[in-house]
């Protein structure tokens, strides 16, 4: 049984202003600051991507990893580009705005948020590590896989989502599977058994 989500909320949510962090476009991604999470690869492929685009990244979640990343993007001097704002009670406004969506783990189960990002429609780039997002991507046909650790060739998928960024349509048959109602009935079935 999936992990289930509130289509009808985050869609309502995603409409909630929030407060804006830029005035320029932005890339996302979403996670706990965490080893598994490897934001690493992920602000290795921004730098390579930062010379060519006016584009930003939000990096929303809260983690025993954020004093490294911090010191990591001083490091590749993107102090300027990347804002880490911490847990928000509202990631769905953010997520609706965004270029893209990226995910960079090297281990997963089934990640919510890589779901909440293709309910609002995002164009996700996700490492191919075991379970979910292979899932998630090939089955709602929003984005691409590329391979753990590799941020040569996730910095080439976002450079070319952010050139030319591929119209998404939801897939509604595919996210009625994590429907909340959905999920509900099936744990009914399965304790009444």
């Amino acid at each position: 049984i999936y992990n289930p989500i509130d289509l009808k909320k985050i869609n309502q949510l995603s409409l909630k202003r929030e407060k804006s962090f830029f005035t320029e476009d932005y890339i996302i991604s979403v996670a706990r600051l965490e080893k598994q999470k490897d934001f690493i690869t992920l602000l290795k492929a921004f730098k390579i991507i930062s010379n060519k685009f006016k584009t930003n990244l939000l990096i929303l979640g809260e983690g025993s990893n954020r004093d490294m990343l911090t010191k990591f993007i001083y490091s590749l001097n993107l102090e300027e580009r990347v804002f880490m704002p911490g847990f928000l009670k509202n990631p769905f406004f953010y997520i609706s705005r965004a270029k893209i969506f990226v995910h960079s783990s090297f281990a997963e189960g089934l990640p919510n948020s890589l779901l909440q990002a293709v309910m609002l429609n995002k164009y996700v780039i996700s490492t191919d590590c075991d379970y979910g997002p292979k899932e998630i991507i090939n089955g709602s046909g929003s984005g691409k896989l590329v391979p753990i650790g590799d941020y040569d060739m996730m910095a080439k998928m976002i450079e070319q989502a952010l050139q030319h960024t591929p119209s998404t349509k939801k897939n509604y048959d595919f996210l009625e599977k994590f429907n909340i109602e959905k999920i509900i009935n099936e744990y009914e079935m399965l304790f009444s058994q």
